[in-house]
């Protein structure tokens, strides 16, 4: 009787030997828990291994190792990379693209969502609940963009700065998904709100300003310490526009750029009139 049950189950099939070998990997590991593989080899050979094929196996192993531990920290660079910048600046990020100053035009459907009302309640509640209840709304904001292919490039305080590149798309397209993402993430946000206030629980409300425009993607800073973002005047504007959403009464505010760019979106928009951007030469 062998000792594990998938012996047995490689005998029946015809093996006659079977090594497996342990092997430590230099990755990072949870408290308590070591990093490493297991390699194992099977033979149908009459004699099993022998013993020029064990040392064979005992030179290649950490051979394989090496291999698959470098492997591993790139797929966890990759991960934390686009957990804390975003896919496609990371994917720049680790192509080497890490100078001061490197930035490249794109054109953009850019989505400045903010929470209305976070410094009211932040000045009155405990920190700890606030960066929770915060976690909670990006829950809300968050997911209809990237799930549609819409990239979050800053959270600020409050505050969610989003793009969809226009290259190589068809502008009216993104437009549309861009819009799409905008509404869901309110209504989202309508909802869980109505949950909150049943429950006595603190809200707030959210106001995203949707606009169009040619954006610089890429690292600004200073010394070796950057920042991977998106800068420019319609990154500036989109942000002026946010925050006439409370004098208008609404929480949902795209810009007139924008909405000649949405032909498909025509029938679903409604004019607010002309108003002046602090910063910005004329009405929009």
């Amino acid at each position: 009787m062998l000792d594990f049950s998938v012996l047995e189950e490689l005998k029946d099939e015809g093996a006659t030997d079977y090594l497996i070998r342990k092997v430590p990997l230099r990755v990072a590991s949870l408290q308590g828990y070591e990093s490493g593989m297991l390699i194992s080899w099977m033979t149908d050979a009459p004699e099993g291994f022998t013993e020029s094929c064990l040392t064979a196996f005992r030179r290649l192993a950490p051979r394989l190792a090496l291999v698959m531990n470098n492997r591993l920290l790139r797929e966890i660079t990759i991960n934390v990379l686009d957990t804390y910048v975003g896919h496609q600046a990371g994917e720049r990020i680790l192509c080497g693209e890490i100078s001061r100053g490197s930035l490249h035009d794109i054109d953009a459907a850019i989505l400045f969502m903010d929470l209305r009302g976070f410094k009211a309640l932040s000045d009155r509640t405990d920190g700890a609940y606030m960066g929770a209840l915060l976690n909670d709304y990006f829950e809300r904001m968050v997911p209809p963009v990237v799930d549609r292919g819409g990239e979050i490039l800053k959270y600020m305080g409050d505050g969610v700065l989003a793009t969809f590149s226009l290259e190589n798309l068809n502008d009216d397209m993104v437009c549309m998904t861009a819009l799409n993402a905008a509404i869901e993430g309110l209504e989202n946000v309508r909802s869980r709100n109505a949950e909150r206030s049943a429950a006595g629980d603190p809200v707030m409300e959210l106001d995203i300003a949707v606009h169009l425009g040619r954006v610089q993607f890429g690292n600004v800073g200073a010394g070796n310490r950057l920042d991977f973002t998106v800068i420019g005047a319609a990154v500036n504007e989109a942000s002026r526009i946010e925050a006439l959403c409370d004098d208008l009464g609404r929480h949902l505010v795209i810009s007139e750029k924008f909405a000649a760019a949405a032909t498909h979106c025509t029938g679903r928009l409604m004019s607010l009139g002309r108003h002046g951007l602090r910063g910005v030469s004329r009405d929009q």
